[in-house]
């Protein structure tokens, strides 16, 4: 296939998790709605209004906190949060950095400050390691936007200056997929790492 820009989604894609240890996680601690409010593609209450930078980290450790049993600190709720990412697979990276080569590479992530601030001190403590990988990215609780609303898929293609049809996005979300799809965009859903990894060959 043929494209100019090549944009992934990070959680899911990139970045490896457990839902099932979000949800205990949470449980352990008290949190009795988490299984109303955390979702694979899209939170609800204070997990989302971080994401949509509605709330800042302050905002979200003292609604969190409101709603448990026992006092906890700012960290311990940080650190039940991101109890359930996996990491960044040494493969996933290495493919990262080979099509960054050849394309302008971007993220675009449902995000928040507490993950990303995890995932940065893992795998990308300076901008110039993340250029390795990355020309830029596009955050969610930063752009006050999330996937999968349109909106969000109209700024990256503003910011960019690209015809829609030039951008293949990769996200494991069909949803997201879908809107990315109505935008113009070309679209890969991949089910596995290895899955998108083997696509990115493909691409001249």
């Amino acid at each position: 296939m043929e494209c100019r820009t090549v944009i992934f989604d990070m959680g899911g894609v990139l970045l490896n998790f457990d839902f099932d240890v979000y949800l205990n996680s949470f449980r352990e601690i008290g949190l009795k709605e988490i299984d109303q409010m955390a979702d694979r593609y899209r939170q609800k209450g204070p997990f989302f209004e971080i994401e949509a930078g509605l709330i800042d980290e302050k905002e979200f450790f003292d609604q969190i906190r409101a709603r448990l049993p026992k006092p906890h600190s700012d960290k311990e709720i940080a650190k039940t949060w991101c109890r359930f990412l996996t990491g960044i697979k040494p493969e996933s990276l290495a493919a990262v950095e080979e099509i960054h080569r050849r394309k302008p590479t971007y993220l675009l992530s449902n995000s928040n400050p507490i993950h990303w601030n995890w995932v940065c001190s893992r795998y990308f403590p300076t901008e110039e390691v993340f250029r390795r990988y990355f020309d830029g990215r596009f955050l969610s609780f930063e752009m006050k936007k999330s996937k999968p609303d349109p909106e969000i898929y109209e700024e990256v293609e503003r910011q960019l200056k690209l015809n829609p049809h030039d951008i293949l996005f990769i996200d494991d979300s069909e949803e997201n997929c879908r809107q990315a799809e109505k935008a113009g965009w070309q679209t890969m859903c991949p089910a596995s790492t290895k899955e998108w990894i083997d696509f990115l060959k493909t691409i001249k």
